[in-house]
């Protein structure tokens, strides 16, 4: 399942929609103005002011902040917080010189352009080799054997921009949730059994590429702020099993063999660029593996009588877990 934002916008559109709600007459204009504006995918919020400029500083970025925040521009932590002040603060910044000694009076504008990828893929297949209650005499080798490759190949990218003229925001971010649980087992159950070589054998091998790449871009004349994660969450369960239970007989050599190998090579990429008299950004990328799988390999209450050459005659009961993970 893939879910993409499908609204593309880019810093003219943002710009000019911030400098719309701030010459708004009233509050009845900018309601009916955010609800057009959510509709193109642009959050915006719009505060007003007034009083002497030096003591009113404090009060203008705080009303910023608090609007922003309650109107789901930003997220109620301090990355979010300090994004809009900073904004808004370099924006104060530029009229500080003019301002001094006077009153003043208007709208802080903020505006915020969101957009997210999401992938989230499974597999979960069953392989299974089993031979139960039977009653095997063979001349040469025996092989119970269940085999399973598995490869998952996942890119994801992003591209996300905001701009206005007093402060803007670009958040992005781009999740990948892979889920790997299907079981493998190779069993010989409830029976007897009379061969040269006996080979039972369960080999799972599970490799997932993937790579997420976001970039966040935000500009504008005044204060600007870019913001952008790249997440991975592979999750692998599932059953690998070679079992040999209740079986007698007569044979040369025995090998259970239970194999996983897992390969996840796992590139996360965050690129966060702003460019504005005083900017900010910020851009991560994380991976988390969650294995909870499971390797078994076992002979039980199994009685067997050697042939042939017993210096060559071997009883191998093997359980090999491998897990090479790339970041």
């Amino acid at each position: 399942m893939h879910e993409n934002a499908k609204i593309s916008l880019n810093s003219i559109d943002i710009g000019r929609a911030a400098l719309h709600i701030a010459l708004t007459a009233n509050r009845a204009e900018e309601m009916r103005l955010k609800e057009r504006l959510a509709g193109q995918g642009i959050r915006a919020t719009a505060v007003d002011f007034g009083g002497e400029f030096i003591p009113s500083i404090v009060k203008i970025i705080e009303r910023a902040v608090v609007a922003a925040q309650r109107q789901g521009l930003v997220t109620e932590t301090h990355v979010g917080a300090g994004a809009v002040a900073g904004a808004a603060h370099e924006a104060l910044e530029q009229v500080k010189n003019k301002a001094v000694g006077f009153n003043v009076g208007g709208s802080t504008v903020a505006a915020v352009n969101g957009q997210a990828n999401v992938a989230v893929n499974t597999l979960g297949n069953d392989v299974e080799a089993v031979v139960y209650g039977a009653h095997i005499t063979a001349s040469g080798d025996v092989e119970v054997k269940a085999d399973s490759s598995e490869t998952l190949h996942n890119y994801a990218g992003l591209l996300t921009g905001a701009g206005s003229a007093s402060a803007s925001m670009g958040i992005g971010a781009t999740v990948v949730v892979n889920t790997i649980n299907g079981n493998t087992r190779a069993v010989v159950q409830n029976g007897t059994l009379h061969a040269d070589d006996v080979l039972v054998q369960a080999h799972n091998k599970r490799r997932v590429n993937s790579s997420q790449t976001g970039i966040g871009v935000a500009g504008s004349a005044e204060g600007a702020g870019a913001v952008i994660g790249s997440v991975a969450v592979h999750d692998v369960e599932g059953e690998v099993k070679a079992w040999v239970d209740d079986v007698d007989g007569s044979l040369h050599s025995l090998t259970i063999d239970a194999d996983r190998e897992t390969e996840i090579d796992t590139y996360n990429n965050g690129f966060a660029l702003s460019g504005a008299i005083a900017s900010g950004s910020v851009g991560a990328g994380v991976a988390v593996l969650h294995d909870k799988s499971a390797t078994l390999a076992a002979l039980n209450n199994a009685a067997f009588t050697r042939t042939g050459d017993k210096s060559t005659s071997k009883v191998e009961v093997k359980a090999n877990n491998r897990n090479d993970v790339h970041t």
